[in-house]
């Protein structure tokens, strides 16, 4: 062993407890208690499930086109996907999608869409899901 190589041998542990810590990351504000939590939880009206009566998707057009024969959502299957492979018509065939909230893989881009059918349910039926409204 060479001397530079003993010498750094040495001192980098030493070095590494001179590092600072990493900074916390910082809490978004407006966070409740524990007990607040529970408290406006409970306080939650649930309704009985009602009609689908008159909603269709058509009624909301989202898939605008972004360039060449490629929408909106074949542009953020690529974006968001891994090894993300598509056809001449921009259509994912192939690849996989990690959704961080779960923990769940998704290896058919047919999978993905119905995460995007519950909003304009939402929107239908004039459900509010602004904090405090």
């Amino acid at each position: 062993m060479t001397r530079a190589m003993l010498l750094l041998a040495l001192f980098l542990p030493s070095l590494a407890l001179a590092l600072p810590a990493p900074a916390p990351e910082p809490l978004p504000p407006g966070i409740p208690s524990a007990t607040d939590a529970r408290n406006q939880l409970n306080a939650l009206r649930v309704a009985a499930q009602g009609s689908s009566t008159g909603y269709s998707r058509d009624l909301f057009p989202h898939w605008t086109t972004v360039s060449g024969t490629c929408n909106t959502r074949e542009t953020v299957l690529k974006r968001d996907g891994s090894g993300v492979t598509t056809d001449s018509y921009c259509v994912a065939t192939g690849g996989s999608w990690y959704s961080p909230y779960d923990g769940a893989t998704w290896y058919l881009a047919s999978d993905v869409v119905r995460a995007f059918s519950l909003p304009g349910r939402l929107v239908w039926f004039g459900l509010d899901w602004r904090v405090g409204g």
